[in-house]
């Protein structure tokens, strides 16, 4: 395989994850996030650190669509993920910030 079609391979998959990353990964959070509840129901199932882990895992990748899916919009998909972002992680994790500048002039002054 050449240079130049790895250079089109990385380009096209980071074309990709740009595109449909936050929606991929905001809908496999939720997915392994409702796999490490339900294998808590399941008795004999999944040991509880194990589904826990699962769970958590789920929302990691929910969190990291909202956050690729806010830094291509400027703007949060939902409420829950902004108030995450915003009040409880610190301020370098959030994708919007100092993105509020005003360009148009209110008035006078």
């Amino acid at each position: 395989m050449g240079i130049a079609s790895l250079l089109a391979l990385v380009v096209l998959g980071g074309l990709a994850v740009w595109k449909l990353g936050s929606v991929a990964l905001r809908v496999l959070g939720v997915i392994f996030f409702g796999l490490g509840m339900f294998s808590l129901a399941v008795p004999g199932g999944v040991p509880i650190f194990g589904a826990l882990v699962i769970a958590l895992i789920g929302v990691v990748l929910w969190l990291a669509g909202h956050w690729l899916f806010a830094l291509r919009h400027h703007a949060y998909r939902s409420p829950l993920a902004q108030r995450i972002f915003l009040t409880m992680l610190p301020s370098w994790c959030d994708p919007t910030r100092n993105w509020g500048i005003r360009t148009v002039d209110s008035g006078p002054s």
